[in-house]
């Protein structure tokens, strides 16, 4: 008896520890965000409100109070780190202008701390759970994604080891390292609620729940 309740002080311990240490990671991550002013290009306060088309081409980068809910932790820290871009056109362009601009890159630590501020930033609308694994398998599913939606006009995604597809959507290239399934559900069912003004397709008045859930399954599949 004596030996199990040492064990279990010992996991509660650690556990603390742990918290402590993620605690204190996000708070400098918090404090990183604002020194550097990454403020001053994405919104860390939802949910997302864009009244105009103007208001719409005046944004800077993507809103980001939802960034724990769509990245995947290990992969934020790692693009922090990298600053590699992801949308091949200038966020918030009307016509097709390449971004030429990399995102400024942290240092390994600024990274990782940034990161673990950003993944307490989650919409907490979002279910967990919501997307069923293999969903995505489903004859309709392939069929929805390239045929009836044609995402691939919009988007890159590799077929083998070519990469076809649009630039005037975010690459789906390695989707699934960099955005959680649930995520790309909740995307998919109310695009207004993350990026309202913006350039994507809807496609949730005309396909069932069934058909968006499976195609989060699809695209997180992309690794």
């Amino acid at each position: 008896m004596i030996e199990r309740w040492r064990n279990l002080f010992s996991i509660a311990g650690l556990l603390l520890i742990l918290f402590i240490f993620v605690s204190t990671a996000s708070a400098q991550g918090d404090k990183i965000f604002a020194d550097k002013k990454c403020g001053e290009c994405h919104e860390v306060q939802g949910p997302s409100k864009i009244n105009s088309i103007d208001e719409r081409l005046k944004k800077k980068g993507p809103d980001l109070w939802f960034a724990g809910s769509k990245f995947n932790k290990g992969w934020l820290a790692e693009w922090l780190a990298k600053g590699d871009q992801i949308r091949p056109i200038k966020y918030s362009a009307l016509s097709p202008e390449p971004a030429t601009d990399k995102h400024p890159a942290l240092s390994g630590k600024e990274a990782e701390d940034v990161a673990a501020y950003l993944s307490t930033l989650v919409d907490k609308e979002i279910k967990e759970g919501s997307v069923k694994a293999g969903s995505g398998n489903d004859k309709k599913v392939k069929k929805a994604f390239d045929k009836d939606f044609a995402c691939y006009s919009c988007h890159k995604m590799k077929v083998g080891d070519e990469a076809i597809g649009g630039v005037s959507g975010p690459t789906l290239i390695d989707a699934g390292k960099r955005l959680n399934p649930n995520w790309i559900n909740a995307y998919l069912v109310n695009p207004d609620r993350y990026e309202p003004k913006g350039r994507s397709s809807k496609f949730n008045h005309i396909a069932t729940p069934e058909i968006l859930s499976g195609l989060a399954d699809y695209i997180a599949s992309f690794k």
